[in-house]
Protein backbone atom coordinates (compact mmCIF):
# COMPACT_ATOMS: atom_id res chain seq x y z
CA UNK A 1 0.00 0.00 0.00
CA UNK A 2 3.03 2.33 -0.09
CA UNK A 3 2.59 5.43 -2.24
CA UNK A 4 -0.89 5.45 -1.51
CA UNK A 5 -2.12 9.63 -1.82
CA UNK A 6 -4.93 8.92 0.58
CA UNK A 7 -7.25 6.74 2.91
CA UNK A 8 -10.73 7.32 3.77
CA UNK A 9 -11.67 5.98 7.19
CA UNK A 10 -15.55 5.36 7.98
CA UNK A 11 -17.06 4.63 11.30
CA UNK A 12 -20.21 2.50 11.35
CA UNK A 13 -22.20 2.49 13.96
CA UNK A 14 -25.79 0.64 13.34
CA UNK A 15 -25.64 3.15 10.32
CA UNK A 16 -25.27 0.16 7.09
CA UNK A 17 -28.21 1.95 4.95
CA UNK A 18 -26.46 5.51 5.55
CA UNK A 19 -22.60 3.69 5.03
CA UNK A 20 -23.99 2.17 2.04
CA UNK A 21 -24.79 5.35 0.30
CA UNK A 22 -21.94 7.01 1.48
CA UNK A 23 -19.51 4.20 -0.21
CA UNK A 24 -22.09 4.25 -3.37
CA UNK A 25 -21.36 8.19 -3.52
CA UNK A 26 -17.47 7.50 -2.90
CA UNK A 27 -17.20 4.98 -5.68
CA UNK A 28 -19.32 6.93 -8.12
CA UNK A 29 -17.65 10.52 -8.01
CA UNK A 30 -14.08 9.93 -6.63
CA UNK A 31 -11.79 9.11 -10.03
CA UNK A 32 -8.80 7.74 -10.33
CA UNK A 33 -6.88 10.87 -10.61
CA UNK A 34 -5.17 10.01 -7.09
CA UNK A 35 -4.66 6.19 -5.77
CA UNK A 36 -6.51 5.73 -2.67
CA UNK A 37 -7.82 3.01 -0.39
CA UNK A 38 -11.19 2.93 2.05
CA UNK A 39 -11.66 1.24 5.14
CA UNK A 40 -15.16 0.80 7.01
CA UNK A 41 -14.62 0.18 10.84
CA UNK A 42 -17.79 -1.38 12.54
CA UNK A 43 -17.85 -0.23 16.24
CA UNK A 44 -20.12 -3.81 17.29
CA UNK A 45 -23.11 -2.32 15.76
CA UNK A 46 -24.06 -6.47 16.46
CA UNK A 47 -26.28 -5.30 13.25
CA UNK A 48 -27.90 -7.90 10.68
CA UNK A 49 -27.72 -5.60 8.17
CA UNK A 50 -23.30 -5.61 8.67
CA UNK A 51 -22.93 -8.75 6.91
CA UNK A 52 -24.58 -7.66 3.35
CA UNK A 53 -22.83 -4.71 3.86
CA UNK A 54 -19.93 -6.33 3.81
CA UNK A 55 -20.51 -8.88 1.57
CA UNK A 56 -21.45 -6.02 -0.96
CA UNK A 57 -18.53 -3.75 -0.93
CA UNK A 58 -15.66 -6.40 -0.35
CA UNK A 59 -16.11 -6.82 -3.86
CA UNK A 60 -15.09 -3.90 -4.89
CA UNK A 61 -11.92 -3.59 -2.84
CA UNK A 62 -13.60 -1.98 0.54
CA UNK A 63 -11.18 -2.72 3.63
CA UNK A 64 -13.37 -4.12 6.63
CA UNK A 65 -12.55 -4.01 9.98
CA UNK A 66 -14.25 -4.92 13.05
CA UNK A 67 -13.75 -4.21 17.17
CA UNK A 68 -14.65 -6.31 19.76
CA UNK A 69 -17.00 -3.57 21.45
CA UNK A 70 -17.60 -0.38 21.08
CA UNK A 71 -14.88 1.98 21.61
CA UNK A 72 -16.32 5.15 20.74
CA UNK A 73 -16.01 7.90 17.94
CA UNK A 74 -12.17 8.67 18.00
CA UNK A 75 -11.03 5.15 19.04
CA UNK A 76 -13.38 3.31 16.44
CA UNK A 77 -11.71 5.89 13.80
CA UNK A 78 -8.06 5.09 15.33
CA UNK A 79 -8.43 1.24 14.31
CA UNK A 80 -9.43 2.62 10.56
CA UNK A 81 -5.96 4.93 10.63
CA UNK A 82 -3.60 2.66 12.15
CA UNK A 83 -4.82 0.02 9.31
CA UNK A 84 -4.40 2.70 6.36
CA UNK A 85 -1.52 4.03 4.33
CA UNK A 86 -2.61 7.28 2.54
CA UNK A 87 -0.45 10.72 2.70
CA UNK A 88 -3.89 12.12 3.56
CA UNK A 89 -6.47 10.44 6.01
CA UNK A 90 -10.26 11.71 5.37
CA UNK A 91 -12.29 11.09 8.48
CA UNK A 92 -15.55 10.61 7.26
CA UNK A 93 -19.14 10.33 8.81
CA UNK A 94 -21.51 7.61 7.51
CA UNK A 95 -24.19 10.19 6.79
CA UNK A 96 -21.70 12.01 4.86
CA UNK A 97 -22.09 12.01 0.85
CA UNK A 98 -19.10 13.67 -0.74
CA UNK A 99 -20.08 15.43 -3.89
CA UNK A 100 -18.24 15.43 -7.20
CA UNK A 101 -14.67 16.38 -7.11
CA UNK A 102 -14.74 17.43 -3.09
CA UNK A 103 -12.08 15.07 -2.26
CA UNK A 104 -9.97 15.90 -4.88
CA UNK A 105 -9.98 19.42 -4.33
CA UNK A 106 -9.12 19.53 -0.66
CA UNK A 107 -6.07 17.02 -1.56
CA UNK A 108 -5.36 19.51 -4.22
CA UNK A 109 -5.12 22.31 -1.25
CA UNK A 110 -3.27 20.48 1.39
CA UNK A 111 -0.69 19.37 -1.64
CA UNK A 112 0.07 23.30 -2.32
CA UNK A 113 -0.30 24.70 1.80
CA UNK A 114 2.52 22.36 3.03
CA UNK A 115 1.68 23.83 7.00
CA UNK A 116 -2.17 22.79 6.49
CA UNK A 117 -2.80 19.70 9.05
CA UNK A 118 -6.84 19.82 8.61
CA UNK A 119 -9.00 20.63 5.84
CA UNK A 120 -12.35 20.25 5.79
CA UNK A 121 -15.09 21.00 2.97
CA UNK A 122 -18.55 22.60 3.55
CA UNK A 123 -21.01 20.33 4.89
CA UNK A 124 -24.87 20.93 3.04
CA UNK A 125 -27.81 19.70 4.49
CA UNK A 126 -30.37 17.94 2.48
CA UNK A 127 -32.55 21.05 2.26
CA UNK A 128 -30.07 23.19 1.06
CA UNK A 129 -28.54 24.82 3.94
CA UNK A 130 -24.99 25.10 4.73
CA UNK A 131 -24.09 23.61 8.00
CA UNK A 132 -22.37 25.72 10.98
CA UNK A 133 -20.07 23.37 10.73
CA UNK A 134 -16.51 25.65 11.97
CA UNK A 135 -16.13 27.08 15.61
CA UNK A 136 -14.21 28.95 17.79
CA UNK A 137 -12.21 27.20 20.76
CA UNK A 138 -15.40 26.97 23.51
CA UNK A 139 -14.93 28.08 26.78
CA UNK A 140 -17.77 26.17 29.52
CA UNK A 141 -20.75 28.96 28.99
CA UNK A 142 -20.56 28.61 25.14
CA UNK A 143 -21.90 24.96 25.21
CA UNK A 144 -24.44 25.91 27.95
CA UNK A 145 -26.14 29.20 26.11
CA UNK A 146 -25.70 27.35 22.86
CA UNK A 147 -27.90 24.15 24.48
CA UNK A 148 -30.11 26.41 26.33
CA UNK A 149 -32.90 28.07 23.39
CA UNK A 150 -33.86 30.12 26.23
CA UNK A 151 -30.80 31.81 27.09
CA UNK A 152 -29.13 31.79 23.16
CA UNK A 153 -32.48 34.40 22.13
CA UNK A 154 -31.59 36.72 25.02
CA UNK A 155 -29.93 40.03 23.68
CA UNK A 156 -27.49 39.65 26.78
CA UNK A 157 -25.65 36.50 25.23
CA UNK A 158 -26.13 37.28 21.26
CA UNK A 159 -22.04 38.34 20.85
CA UNK A 160 -20.75 35.35 23.07
CA UNK A 161 -22.99 33.04 20.62
CA UNK A 162 -21.72 34.83 17.54
CA UNK A 163 -18.38 34.66 18.60
CA UNK A 164 -18.63 30.60 19.41
CA UNK A 165 -20.40 29.57 16.24
CA UNK A 166 -18.91 32.40 14.30
CA UNK A 167 -21.59 33.78 12.58
CA UNK A 168 -20.44 36.46 11.08
CA UNK A 169 -17.65 34.95 8.90
CA UNK A 170 -19.08 34.38 4.86
CA UNK A 171 -19.59 30.95 4.90
CA UNK A 172 -18.50 30.92 1.21
CA UNK A 173 -15.06 31.64 1.98
CA UNK A 174 -12.00 29.90 2.32
CA UNK A 175 -10.04 30.49 5.83
CA UNK A 176 -8.67 29.47 8.91
CA UNK A 177 -10.89 28.02 11.91
CA UNK A 178 -9.80 27.32 14.80
CA UNK A 179 -11.83 23.72 14.69
CA UNK A 180 -13.81 22.27 12.60
CA UNK A 181 -16.68 19.51 13.21
CA UNK A 182 -15.78 15.89 12.99
CA UNK A 183 -18.25 14.79 10.16
CA UNK A 184 -15.44 15.05 7.15
CA UNK A 185 -11.49 16.12 7.98
CA UNK A 186 -9.29 15.67 5.62
CA UNK A 187 -5.91 14.97 7.72
CA UNK A 188 -2.09 15.34 6.51
CA UNK A 189 -0.66 12.18 8.13
CA UNK A 190 2.71 14.04 8.59
CA UNK A 191 0.80 16.21 11.27
CA UNK A 192 -1.41 13.75 12.15
CA UNK A 193 1.89 11.98 13.68
CA UNK A 194 3.35 14.55 14.90
CA UNK A 195 0.74 16.01 16.79
CA UNK A 196 -0.77 12.53 17.62
CA UNK A 197 -4.37 10.86 16.99
CA UNK A 198 -7.66 10.78 18.74
CA UNK A 199 -6.96 11.26 22.17
CA UNK A 200 -8.67 7.82 23.70
CA UNK A 201 -10.31 9.99 26.93
CA UNK A 202 -12.52 11.24 24.43
CA UNK A 203 -15.33 8.49 24.05
CA UNK A 204 -17.99 10.89 22.11
CA UNK A 205 -17.56 14.46 21.23
CA UNK A 206 -15.07 16.73 21.35
CA UNK A 207 -12.17 14.64 19.79
CA UNK A 208 -12.27 16.55 17.29
CA UNK A 209 -11.88 20.04 19.01
CA UNK A 210 -9.19 18.69 20.79
CA UNK A 211 -7.25 17.38 17.73
CA UNK A 212 -7.29 20.52 15.98
CA UNK A 213 -6.34 22.51 19.05
CA UNK A 214 -3.13 20.70 19.42
CA UNK A 215 -2.76 21.27 15.66
CA UNK A 216 -2.61 24.74 16.17
CA UNK A 217 -0.12 24.26 18.94
CA UNK A 218 1.91 22.47 16.94
CA UNK A 219 2.39 25.07 14.02
CA UNK A 220 -0.26 23.35 12.03
CA UNK A 221 -3.28 25.07 10.31
CA UNK A 222 -7.10 24.24 10.26
CA UNK A 223 -8.71 25.34 7.28
CA UNK A 224 -12.60 25.24 6.44
CA UNK A 225 -12.62 24.96 2.24
CA UNK A 226 -16.08 25.57 0.92
CA UNK A 227 -15.58 25.09 -2.56
CA UNK A 228 -15.32 21.61 -1.51
CA UNK A 229 -18.31 20.48 -0.98
CA UNK A 230 -20.19 17.16 0.56
CA UNK A 231 -23.87 16.56 1.90
CA UNK A 232 -24.33 15.75 5.13
CA UNK A 233 -27.71 13.73 6.01
CA UNK A 234 -28.03 14.43 9.64
CA UNK A 235 -30.27 17.53 10.25
CA UNK A 236 -28.68 18.45 13.70
CA UNK A 237 -25.91 17.14 15.61
CA UNK A 238 -26.99 15.00 18.64
CA UNK A 239 -25.48 17.78 20.86
CA UNK A 240 -27.22 20.84 19.75
CA UNK A 241 -30.52 20.25 21.37
CA UNK A 242 -31.68 22.70 24.20
CA UNK A 243 -30.82 21.41 27.78
CA UNK A 244 -34.63 20.93 28.81
CA UNK A 245 -35.27 17.95 26.23
CA UNK A 246 -31.60 16.63 26.37
CA UNK A 247 -31.84 15.79 30.28
CA UNK A 248 -32.94 12.38 29.09
CA UNK A 249 -30.68 11.33 26.65
CA UNK A 250 -27.65 9.63 26.88
CA UNK A 251 -25.80 11.26 24.80
CA UNK A 252 -26.16 14.67 26.20
CA UNK A 253 -24.63 13.02 29.57
CA UNK A 254 -21.74 11.84 26.78
CA UNK A 255 -21.50 14.97 25.86
CA UNK A 256 -21.32 16.82 29.38
CA UNK A 257 -18.80 13.88 30.28
CA UNK A 258 -16.61 14.80 27.11
CA UNK A 259 -16.80 18.80 27.72
CA UNK A 260 -15.31 18.09 31.21
CA UNK A 261 -12.61 16.02 30.58
CA UNK A 262 -11.83 18.49 27.49
CA UNK A 263 -12.12 21.58 29.82
CA UNK A 264 -9.85 19.97 32.69
CA UNK A 265 -7.44 19.39 30.07
CA UNK A 266 -6.70 22.57 28.09
CA UNK A 267 -7.64 24.56 31.74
Amino acid sequence: MDGLKFSIIILNYRSEKMTDQCLRAITTRVKDQFDGEVIVVDNNSRSPEWQPLKEKWSKFGIQFIESAKNIGFGQGNELGIRQSAGEYVLIMNPDVEVREGAIETMIRYMDTHRDVGIVGPQLIYPNGIVQNSYRAFPIPTDLIIKRSITLGKKHFFENQVREYLMLDKDPNETDEVDWLVGACLLVRRKALDEVGSFDPRFFLFFEDTDLCRRMWMKNWRVIYLPVAKATHHKEERLSGNDILSSLGKKTFWIHIASAMKYFWKWR
